[in-house]
Parts: structure tokens; C-alpha cells; sequence
């Protein structure tokens, strides 16, 4: 009905696709026929075919054959990022394949999570490789404890279980004026980040999980083989 109303009004529809591909193995709807309403799509080179960065942006030959010399225009020269659409190119092929084994292996994963007395494992609806795990006992304890001490107290929420970097918390602390903070402990509860610390990039009242300078990057989202990340 919105395409339609659109197409009424001379609006243009544009699709952003970033993950359209992996949504596509979870709903079995093809990527043409998720695009087909929209006038253009972008999709994303690097959130799961493997590329260091880029994208491609699909649509009528009419209105993306000038798109190429405003970019330019604009300082948009990217004559060196070729090896970004070769390694997609090379991804590409067998993708829902590779992927659809991927997802089969992490609903296993969960399954065998559910089946542990201290986890509760919560898919959101209408969502693909996003899984909620929320932890409790004594380890849950120990992690809010930490948590609250790190930002001078305020009340701890649920404790989540990040599987990008396995064994780690993370907790949501509402301070005393009300702005929510998240803290990310390491898996002998000691804390890695947290806005306002090393390494934080957060805004204020917003979640700060950026490493300190000591510590390893956190887990970036990986190829075709990526797992359900808690969130």
C-alpha cells in the first residue's frame, strides 16, 4: 500500500538492503523479490561478504549513470577500493548456502543455551541473527555488582551474555539522573569499557562499548559464518 501511494505521487522508493541477504536465508524471500517495490537498493559489501568496506547501489540505469561523476565531484574518487568488490564478487557466489549452514549451526548453538538453568535465550521478533541472552545465579551477581561500582552506583538491569566475544557481560546501569549507560565486564568480571572510561565513544546517556587502548578490539561482525550476537 506505501509503494503503491508512492507511485500515485511521483515518490521515489529506496530500499536499504544492508543485510538483505542474510534476511533473505532466514525468510526464504529472494533479494528481487524484496526489492522489486523500491526504485533503488543498496546492499552492503562488508557486513557479511567479507570486503574491508563498500557497497553497491542498484537502480534504473537513467537515474544512477550521473551518480558516478557527482560522487567525483565531490571528492567521491575511490580509484583504490577495487579489492573491496573483488573479495564480495568472490563471496558472493554460494552465499545462501554458506550462510543457511551458518544459521542451522548457530540455532543449534541457542537451542543448547535454552537447555542451561542460569541462561534464558529470547529471539526479538521479526528478527534474523539477533539473540538476547540473558544470564543469572552468581556470575549475573557478580557482574552488576562490578558493573555499578564502575560508574558510581545506579540500579543494574539484566545481565547479557555478548557471544562476539565469548565468555563477556554486558550491563545496562540506569544512573541516579536517569541516563542509561552500558558496562561490558570481561569473563573474570573485570571492566573493559564503559562511556566516560578509556576508550568510550558514547554520547552521554548512551552506550559506551568502545575498548580502551590496552584492550583487544572488540569482535567485528564477521563473514558468511556470522553467529547470533546478543545485543
Amino acid at each position: 500500500r506505501i509503494a503503491g501511494l508512492a507511485r500515485e505521487h511521483g515518490v521515489g522508493l529506496h530500499l536499504d538492503g544492508a543485510r538483505l541477504l542474510i534476511e533473505a536465508v532466514y525468510t526464504g524471500i529472494a533479494p528481487a523479490d524484496y526489492a522489486a517495490p523500491f526504485d533503488t537498493v543498496y546492499v552492503s559489501l562488508y557486513k557479511y561478504l567479507n570486503a574491508a568496506a563498500g557497497a553497491v547501489l542498484a537502480g534504473p540505469r537513467a537515474l544512477l549513470d550521473g551518480l558516478y561523476h557527482q560522487r567525483r565531484m565531490f571528492g567521491g574518487g575511490l580509484p583504490h577500493v577495487w579489492p573491496y568488490a573483488a573479495v564480495a564478487l568472490y563471496c558472493l557466489d554460494g552465499f545462501a548456502e554458506r550462510f543457511a549452514e551458518a544459521a542451522a549451526a548457530s540455532e543449534k548453538l541457542i537451542e543448547a543455551l535454552r537447555g542451561h538453568p542460569r541462561v534464558t535465550a529470547e529471539r526479538p521478533s521479526n528478527a534474523t541473527n539477533v539473540t538476547l541472552l540473558k544470564i543469572t545465579g552468581e556470575a549475573a551477581a557478580k557482574a552488576k555488582a562490578a558493573a555499578l561500582a564502575s560508574v558510581g552506583g545506579g540500579t543494574a538491569g539484566a545481565v547479557t551474555g555478548d557471544l562476539r566475544n565469548s565468555g563477556d557481560y554486558e550491563v545496562e546501569v540506569t544512573k541516579s539522573d536517569g541516563s542509561k549507560v552500558t558496562v561490558r565486564l570481561d569473563s573474570s568480571f573485570k571492566v573493559e569499557s564503559h562511556p566516560g572510561g578509556p576508550g568510550s565513544r558514547g554520547r552521554p546517556g548512551a552506550a559506551g562499548t568502545a575498548p580502551g587502548p590496552a584492550q583487544a578490539p572488540a569482535g567485528s561482525e564477521a563473514g558468511y559464518g556470522q553467529a547470533p550476537s546478543a545485543t
